[in-house]
């Protein structure tokens, strides 16, 4: 690739190691409303959740006979110093271009201890970012039918068929909030976005979860900052 040398040059790590690529597949874990997960946000090739037949665990470390867009295959690129194809779009033509890549960011999920964390095999991520639904109270006009319940309904309502929200049922939100248990004591951070994340009762069930196995863990929460009631000043006060 094009300006690939510049890009390990920028990288402000110990040489040791730069020769993987990057440490999101290693450290992060991501899931987005309609189930799909995958390393990072700007990952383009992702794999669908589904209740009883695909969870969190057979994404992280894989399931057999099934091992297409697993975690695995990033992991794998990242070791042998490539780029996976679903991070071409967006890391691949920023390095192309001498654009910083958001592969940065996630070089210091885990900090130092990163290396020996990712030649792990049986590491868990140590972030998590999961994004609830699409369910919001405003309609900002910045925003759009993906990220806000009132766009999707309104203004962009036509604008194209939208996926609905995978954890508004109730049998997909006990399952992930059961499948997410494992993952608690190996966290230490986990980030939610939305829509607007408090207006959604699986985020009070998941920090309610987070709070009596692992309290040390930082909650992250993407907000308009409207919404604060008794729940929201509980989790407040029971998590970081």
């Amino acid at each position: 690739m094009d300006n690939w040398d510049w890009f390990k040059d920028a990288r402000i790590l110990p040489a040791s190691h730069k020769f993987i690529t990057c440490y999101a597949a290693f450290n992060h874990m991501r899931i987005k409303r309609d189930g799909n997960m995958s390393p990072c946000c700007f990952a383009t090739h992702q794999t669908r959740w589904k209740k009883g037949e695909f969870g969190l665990k057979d994404y992280w470390f894989g399931k057999q006979n099934n091992h297409r867009h697993l975690n695995g295959e990033y992991q794998e690129a990242f070791l042998n110093s490539n780029l996976h194809h679903g991070c071409k779009k967006v890391c691949g033509y920023r390095i192309s271009n001498k654009i910083d890549p958001p592969i940065y960011d996630y070089d210091w999920n885990v900090g130092d201890e990163r290396l020996k964390h990712a030649l792990n095999g049986s590491s868990w991520p140590k972030v998590f970012e999961f994004e609830i639904s699409n369910l919001c109270n405003f309609a900002c006009p910045m925003c759009f039918g993906e990220l806000s319940s009132k766009h999707m309904l309104g203004r962009d309502k036509f604008l194209r068929e939208w996926a609905p929200n995978v954890f508004d049922n109730e049998e997909n939100a006990n399952q992930i909030l059961h499948e997410f248990e494992e993952f608690i004591p190996h966290l230490e951070e986990i980030r939610f976005t939305g829509g607007e994340p408090f207006s959604h009762k699986l985020l009070y069930a998941l920090c309610s979860r987070i709070a009596a196995i692992n309290p040390k863990v930082s909650i992250m929460i993407c907000t308009n900052g409207s919404v604060f009631n008794k729940k929201v000043e509980k989790i407040c006060e029971r998590g970081v």
